[in-house]
């Protein structure tokens, strides 16, 4: 039996939820849903995690969750191999047949759990429902905040094939695009904005400002006094391969370069994203800690005093949704147009992202601190006005 540790005045020998997690950003959350309900949980960290085992000792040492495991990649490497569609379906099949089986090498089957938690979709999380539906239906299956898709895609539990519905139906009598899961969001009031009303929904306590969850949160990730960003003006950058045609890379440079030329390289930093292995010109300044999540730096950085200039990012809403914060915030994607994107576009034609974009506006106090720039002369205004 795993030894009991103590958190605050709750034992936790005994696990009664358990969190499944694929991004550092789902670690964050599922730390603060974890500490601020008193959760007695056990983490488990998907092979897909940057660093997953590293975050894992050092969660371990803050004694928040009662056991902490990285899942082993290989127990669904079928899953993720380049493969032809009727493949996938042979192989989900035999995930289906061998379910309890494949299911125990990533979680604990014996444990009760009352409660399952994920938050993106993955052959993982959707293997681990199924198996909770068939054998365990107490549990109750939470959905919790992964940032923007959590609140402009309703359906975020997944679509599937017609072949992979039809044997979830023959095998659990279960129609899993339709399940109503309950959602733990960062801001309710955002949701239902964008989706109307009809959904679970709680909220998620903000906790960055409690300091012993801080310190824990700075230690889990390295931040340290110096990692805070100085610089006034921060772009956070994208993946350019993935958004982009090679146009819109081509115009987002400019851009950059633009801006780099009215605010100054001296007050300028990039905060590349975390999985970007694109190198960065070298006139501008770097944020060197590359797996240091945002929003750990926002906590640390004066945020509220900040310009934050991006394409898409969550990190525009979790400053004021996870933080409370409202800094400048300065949106580009209105510069783009449909030919010079490859990322969502179906989200851009069908209105979702201009409702997410428009709700993190309607939600800052100072309207006037979000910024969406039509054309480039708008951007130029807008950086004088902040820069003087």
């Amino acid at each position: 039996m795993l030894s009991a540790v103590t958190i605050g005045d709750v034992n936790m020998s005994e696990s009664k939820s358990c969190f499944l997690c694929s991004t550092t950003f789902q670690l964050i959350t599922a730390m603060q849903i974890c500490y601020g309900r008193r959760e007695k949980a056990d983490l488990y960290i998907l092979p897909l995690c940057p660093n997953g085992s590293v975050y894992r000792d050092r969660i371990i040492e803050v004694k928040l969750f009662h056991k902490v495991s990285v899942i082993d990649g290989d127990s669904l490497s079928c899953l993720y191999k380049k493969q032809s569609a009727l493949r996938y379906n042979i192989n989900s099949f035999l995930c289906y047949l061998n379910i309890k089986k494949i299911v125990s090498k990533m979680i604990s089957v014996d444990a009760s759990y009352d409660k399952f938690y994920f938050s993106s979709v993955t052959p993982y999380s959707k293997l681990i429902q199924l198996y909770f539906y068939r054998y365990s239906k107490k549990t109750e299956i939470i959905l919790f905040d992964d940032g923007e898709g959590s609140y402009d895609d309703p359906y975020i539990i997944g679509k599937l094939s017609k072949a992979d519905a039809l044997v979830r139906r023959l095998f659990f009598g279960y129609n899993f695009s339709s399940y109503d899961f309950k959602r733990l969001l960062y801001s309710p009031e955002l949701f239902i904005n964008i989706n109307g009303k009809g959904y679970r929904v709680d909220k998620i306590k903000n906790l960055f400002n409690e300091v012993s969850f801080a310190r824990q949160i700075n230690f889990v990730f390295d931040f340290q006094k110096d990692k805070a960003i100085k610089e006034k003006f921060i772009i956070l950058d994208v993946i350019k391969n993935i958004r982009f045609t090679e146009k819109g890379r081509r115009k987002l440079e400019k851009i950059y370069g633009l801006i780099c030329q009215l605010v100054g390289e001296e007050n300028l930093i990039i905060k590349k994203h975390p999985r970007d292995n694109d190198t960065v010109d070298e006139k501008y300044n770097v944020y060197k800690t590359q797996d240091i999540p945002f929003e750990i730096v926002e906590i640390n950085s004066m945020i509220e005093n900040k310009v934050i200039i991006t394409v898409a990012s969550t990190a525009i809403f979790t400053t004021k949704i996870m933080l409370g914060k409202e800094p400048f915030v300065i949106l580009l994607n209105e510069l783009f147009g449909d030919e010079d994107l490859l990322y969502n576009k179906e989200g851009i034609r069908d209105g979702r992202v201009k409702a997410f974009n428009q709700g993190c506006s309607d939600l800052f106090s100072d309207s006037s601190r979000f910024m969406k720039p039509q054309n480039l002369s708008e951007l130029r205004n807008f950086l004088n006005d902040i820069r003087d």
